[in-house]
């Protein structure tokens, strides 16, 4: 009996943290005159949804710059538990704003 309430409190709960997507991208509302250099530096990821399909790394770093052409250079990196190598991923954005 204890079990069985057991197994179908987790289901329950397990239905609860469930996760849907409609399929769609969100569109949020940009924010005007963005000041990008309030973001530049290095930041850190302290909290992650251990859920999550692609959260299997460790050590996660976005560092922003502005590049010389006024774009923003986006380089993340992170190490990856289940290869045990460092991933990158180096790319440019373009600020564009209402």
């Amino acid at each position: 009996m204890y079990k069985a309430l057991i197994f179908a409190s987790l289901a329950i709960f397990g239905v609860v943290n469930a996760r849907t997507s409609p399929g769609l991208c969100t569109n949020p509302q940009l924010q005007e005159n963005f000041d990008a250099t309030k973001y530049t530096g290095t930041w850190f990821n302290y909290g992650k949804d251990k859920n999550a399909l692609f959260e299997n790394g460790n050590c996660e770093q976005a560092r922003y710059s502005i590049n010389t052409d006024g774009t923003l250079r986006v380089y993340n990196s992170q190490f990856n538990n289940d290869t045990k190598e460092i991933e990158i991923a180096d790319g440019k954005a373009v600020c564009t704003g209402p």
